[in-house]
């Protein structure tokens, strides 16, 4: 199964889980149960759609994935603290170099892995003084090396003997698709119509469905992230603003409140950003915002109405 694959298989897994964990709490309302009968009945279709295309790969080894995950234990383990001293030295050309995480390293191909491995026993060769700082040992190196080239000696990425193998990546890409389409609109919004439901089981939903907005973003960039709200209040009145807009354009992306003056959740990386805020009949508002580690927390914007 390819990295991203796995990963979302793990989320929507969990999801079933859950629904499976909560059945008689949702006997009780049809439109819940419908939602996981259809995810269920979808997430068998794309079991089987990303089965087809691992179980029909050939040239793989059995020890292949525990060599891999040596190579990727042993590059973390020595890159993240030397990052953080080249980080804290102001040497942001190597920092750039050393910046990961085990999540982004599973996402690399075979070919990128190797040379993430081969770039960092470089830098540890030319800084010395850099390994001592951070307590790390020559033993240290000589495994990452040894990790290194027992990973190169399993050879290539595996070629395939899968017929048609890149239409039947489009269909499973599609079924992945139509998957979080299903969880992210009707299915949240089915859970957020509940009345009278247990709040530590809301809370639990909420926490899964975070997955499918951060863990592609969390692969991609190594980036710790957080769910978010914003909402616009009247400097004069204290009132919620409907139909405002939050720009972060940093992230090229825009946040639209709704009509009761709640914005949709954001997911954002936990650091500092300088937002805008719009809305008729106000000033444009713009700031530094701090985004912490609480999830789900409600950020309030002031807004002061145009004079």
């Amino acid at each position: 199964m390819r990295d991203v694959d796995a990963i979302y298989m793990e989320m929507f897994r969990r999801l079933r889980l859950f629904g499976v964990t909560n059945t008689l709490t949702f006997t009780q309302f049809l439109s819940i149960v419908g939602c996981f009968a259809d995810f269920d009945a979808l997430l068998t279709v794309y079991e089987g759609q990303c089965d087809e295309l691992e179980l029909k790969t050939i040239g793989t080894t059995e020890d292949k994935g525990a060599i891999r995950e040596t190579l990727e234990l042993s590059i973390v383990g020595i890159a993240r603290p030397l990052a953080g001293h080249f980080f804290e030295a102001k040497n942001m050309e190597v920092y750039e170099k050393l910046k990961c995480t085990h999540a982004m390293l599973s996402s690399m191909r075979d070919s990128e892995l190797l040379s993430f491995g081969k770039n960092l026993i470089t830098i540890c060769t030319e800084n010395p003084l850099a390994l001592t700082a951070t307590n790390i040992t020559p033993a240290k190196v000589t495994a990452l090396s040894d990790a290194n080239t027992a990973f190169k000696t399993i050879g290539p990425e595996p070629q395939t003997n899968i017929k048609n193998k890149s239409g039947k990546i489009k269909v499973k890409n599609a079924t992945r698709k139509k998957l979080v389409s299903l969880i992210r609109i009707r299915m949240t919004n089915a859970m957020y119509g509940l009345t009278g439901i247990n709040d530590a089981i809301l809370a639990d939903f909420l926490n899964i469905i975070k997955l499918v907005h951060t863990g592609i973003r969390h692969i991609k960039t190594g980036e710790t992230t957080v769910v978010k709200s914003f909402q616009l209040l009247s400097s004069t009145t204290n009132a919620t603003i409907s139909d405002g807009m939050i720009n972060v354009p940093e992230l090229e992306m825009t946040i639209k409140c709704r009509k009761d003056g709640s914005s949709a959740n954001a997911v954002l990386p936990i650091k500092t950003f300088t937002i805008s805020a719009m809305a008729f009949g106000y000033e444009v508002y713009s700031a530094q915002v701090v985004i912490t580690d609480i999830d789900y927390e409600i950020i309030t914007i002031i807004m002061v109405p145009v004079s």
